[in-house]
């Protein structure tokens, strides 16, 4: 069954929008899905990165401003 989806659409005569539905074919589907899935996993990989990294290196905190420093560094990671 293809994916379909309505979306609102403003029209100049009318206050009132027009409902205009968009439809995937089941290919367009199969490639969006495997394009989320591939951006899904990459998000979590990285994740758990960051995660390891703090645990890696939050043993060794000693104050504040290394703590601090520390989580720069983690943004800075993407």
């Amino acid at each position: 069954m293809p994916f379909s989806k309505s979306f609102p659409k403003t029209s100049k005569t009318s206050p009132y929008p027009q409902w205009e539905e968009i439809f995937l074919t089941d290919a367009e589907e199969k490639a969006e899905e495997q394009k989320c899935r591939n951006e899904n996993i990459k998000l979590m990989k990285m994740r758990s990165l960051k995660t390891s990294f703090y645990i890696l290196f939050s043993a060794r905190i000693s104050s504040k401003k290394e703590e601090s420093m520390l989580k720069e560094r983690i943004l800075l990671m993407g």
